[in-house]
Order: C-alpha cells, then structure tokens, then sequence
C-alpha cells in the first residue's frame, strides 16, 4: 500500500466549526477573570492562531460569528481591567503602597520610580586605511553606473550646492 502524500500549503483558512456559543462564553468567562487570551485558547481546547484569526476576522467585519466573538472578547478584557483596577483603588484606601503602584503605572513620568544612571563612555577614534587603488576603483564603479552618479550628484549639491560630476559621458536609462 502506497503512501498518500501530506498535503501541502495553508491550512482551511477559519475553523469555523470550532467557534460556538459554548466556547466564545467560556473564553470570555476565562478572560473576565484575568486570563491572557493564550491560556484561554488553551483552556477552551482552541489552538491560540485559530483564536487569532478569529478575532482579526471579526474586527474585518468578514461574518457575524467573528464579529460577535472579537466583541465579547473585546468586552471580557475591559471587564477584566475595570475588575483589576477596583481592587487595586479599593486597597488603596487602606495601603498606600497600592495607590502609589497604581500612580506609578498611570502616570510614569510624573509618579514613576527615578533611575538614576551614571555612565562613563569613552570613545576611541578608528582610522581607516584604504588603498589609493580600492579608492579609485570604488569611484570608478559608482561613477560608471548612471543611478549611482546621480545619486553622488544629488547628494553633492545639498551638501554642497555646486554640481561637482561631469556625467555628460553617461545616460540615466529611463522607464
């Protein structure tokens, strides 16, 4: 008996079959209660890419499924954060210390713990040290190709603001 050969190429683009009322309620539930969407795929039994690209269907707008799962998901991660912050405010009222992460992470710039960096740096100067030959081939081979005459030409006179390259001897192909 003959091997089939393994089908190559993308997999079905959706598996549809796999998104039902069931599954969309227990990853919202497992997204309610703080869970990353990962470990919620995983736990509903749904490989993480198929989760994915469920959701980037529903936020295209492709079929009301997916639209109707990028929105619970949307809202059960917005439930998560809303329930998240109220109980870091409610500690806040009698530990400050979660008033003080809260305003760290709110407002970094105005709250947030001050590094202090001190940094020496030293530089060394590199010298290079090319032949007169490599040099003169190098310009030999830009100045041959009329693309890369233009560019030094263009590049000259903003530096510059005088041309400098005779091209005359060159045409720029044109499309």
């Amino acid at each position: 008996m003959s091997e089939q050969p393994k089908r190559r190429g993308r997999p079905p683009k959706l598996y549809k079959n796999e998104l039902n009322v069931d599954v969309q309620a227990k990853m919202c539930k497992l997204l309610r209660e703080g869970h990353y969407i990962e470990p919620a795929a995983a736990l509903c039994g749904v490989d993480r890419n198929t989760v994915y690209k469920w959701l980037k269907a529903g936020a295209r707008g492709e079929d009301e499924l997916y639209m109707a799962f990028h929105a619970a998901v949307e809202r059960a991660t917005a439930e998560a954060e809303q329930n998240a912050l109220g109980v870091i405010r409610h500690a806040g009222k009698t530990q400050w210390q979660a008033a003080a992460w809260y305003l760290e992470r709110r407002h970094p710039f105005k709250w947030g713990k001050r590094t202090q960096v001190d940094a020496n740096v030293t530089s060394t100067e590199v010298q290079w040290q090319v032949e007169e030959e490599q040099v003169a081939a190098i310009e030999q081979r830009l100045m041959d190709d009329p693309e890369c005459a233009e560019l030094l030409e263009q590049l000259y006179i903003r530096s510059h603001a005088k041309p400098v390259f005779d091209k005359s001897h060159l045409e720029i192909p044109t499309l």
